[in-house]
């Protein structure tokens, strides 16, 4: 506009000029012919600005020089490659519409020149940084990771800047992985938009594993009472973690308590160490303690048995104790009697010994062995009535009659009505009794009545009568 104004004057000026100098006066006195200036070309063009960003609805003055600085038609003319993005106005005026990119161009002559122009969105500020975790502990040489979170959520601008107090104890990466350097204790911060927050984290000493566990003995043999300590070695020796525990698979035959071992028992039973998931164990053997036989004795020492008949006795070892308790049976004739663990077996008729030993020690049951067994015995009578101080006597009868055992026990129910000696029945008074006959395991019965003397039992109730009467 400048340049069309000053060229203006010129022609207006010039024209004057030529006007005054011709109205009238003598050509002739004119030095030539008049020669208008000659015309110059714009050579190129620039913007003093070639790339910028701006915000929806900011404005950006652009400025474009023409070169020559004479040239003839300076004219610019400003244009935009996508008005939605950004317009300009004829002075290079630009505004920011939407998001996006636009060429701002400007043109003089049939040259140009651009201007890109990025168009954003307002930036939104970060109003605050969260950390996941605001307190931890870790071990030398381990790692965690941090999570960071950027409020609001459409924050322009979300990136995240990480630090460490302390480098030294702790480190942390771009991404928020802390890694444990040495003990101590370090502030890891998250900053992002000019807020932060931060995290404790505390260094611990890194766990050391157990790698072998060791027992001074992986054998040992004991005697019931006895005690013996044995000693577990951890590796490495600087282990996190060194407490032992002690096992027994066999409580009944060792037990243990930190190392020492109490034999209880015979029997064996594995004794185990454990410490970081490693262990270690020793076979413990507990014999018996030696417990001397003092007597041994026996459940019978004397029993009589029939020919073909067997009787068990038991031996009893004292004190109960004893180490050996293996009983050893003899028979002093075994054509008579034979035993096999305390069981007797009648052979034939006799005696013999029947010995149990144990330790030295020994006990005897004398057997007598008979030919035949009472198989039954009968009474010469099972019902009698007598009447008072009356006798009566009858007999017993042994079947078989030559049953090696032949002596007879008599007895009475109730002595105070009858009495009984080797058969004979004694009436005491009335009433009633059974008398019975026994030998050798049998038996045999007779029931007695007694009565008052005239013959009427003294049950018997006579009306008009009493029995001091009778």
């Amino acid at each position: 506009m400048i340049f069309i104004k000053k060229t203006f004057f010129t022609f207006l000026v010039s024209a004057i000029i030529i006007s005054s100098c011709g109205g009238g006066g003598d050509k002739g006195s004119q030095s030539g012919p008049y020669v208008p200036p000659a015309n110059v070309s714009v050579s190129s063009i620039s913007i003093s600005i070639t790339a910028k960003e701006i915000v929806i609805g900011e404005t950006l003055q652009l400025r474009a020089t023409v070169s020559p600085s004479n040239a003839t038609d300076k004219t610019v003319t400003w244009s935009s490659s996508s008005s939605t993005v950004a317009t300009v106005s004829p002075t290079g005026l630009v505004t920011g519409k939407a998001e996006g990119s636009a060429d701002i161009k400007a043109t003089a002559g049939g040259k140009s020149a651009t201007c890109k122009v990025t168009v954003k969105k307002p930036a939104v500020a970060v109003t605050s940084v969260e950390i996941d975790q605001t307190d931890i502990t870790i071990k030398v040489g381990e790692t965690r990771t941090l999570k960071a979170t950027v409020k609001p959520d459409n924050a322009t601008d979300k990136t995240i800047t990480w630090g460490s107090s302390k480098p030294d104890i702790a480190t942390v990466d771009n991404t928020g992985k802390v890694t444990a350097v040495k003990e101590g204790v370090a502030s890891i911060t998250a900053t992002s938009g000019g807020k932060s927050a931060s995290c404790k984290v505390t260094v611990e000493k890194a766990v050391i594993p157990v790698s072998l566990i060791t027992l001074s003995e992986t054998t040992l043999t004991l005697t019931e009472g006895d005690t013996k300590t044995i000693t577990a070695t951890v590796n490495p020796s600087d282990a996190t973690d060194k407490t032992v525990a002690w096992t027994s698979s066999n409580t009944s035959v060792a037990a243990v308590n930190n190392g020492t071992i109490t034999a209880v028992a015979r029997g064996t039973a594995d004794i185990t160490a454990e410490c970081g998931g490693k262990s270690a164990t020793c076979q413990v053997t507990v014999n018996a303690r030696i417990v001397d036989v003092t007597s041994i004795t026996l459940s019978k020492t004397t029993t009589t048995l029939i020919v073909g008949e067997s009787e068990t006795i038991t031996a009893t070892i004292n004190p109960s104790n004893a180490t050996d308790q293996n009983v050893i049976w003899s028979s002093s004739n075994a054509a008579v009697a034979t035993v096999n663990n305390g069981t007797i077996t009648a052979t034939a008729p006799g005696t013999a010994e029947i010995k149990a030993e144990c330790g030295g020690k020994k006990a005897i049951c004398k057997v007598t062995v008979n030919k035949n067994a009472v198989v039954s015995i009968t009474l010469s009578e099972t019902t009698l009535t007598l009447t008072e101080g009356e006798t009566h006597t009858i007999t017993a009868t042994i079947t078989p009659i030559d049953a090696t055992y032949q002596i007879i026990t008599w007895t009475s129910s109730n002595t105070a009505v009858a009495i009984v000696s080797n058969g004979k029945i004694t009436a005491v008074a009335i009433g009633t009794a059974v008398i019975t006959a026994s030998c050798d395991g049998k038996t045999a019965t007779c029931k007695v009545t007694i009565t008052k003397q005239g013959g009427l039992n003294s049950d018997i109730d006579i009306p008009g009568f009493v029995d001091d009467e009778w």
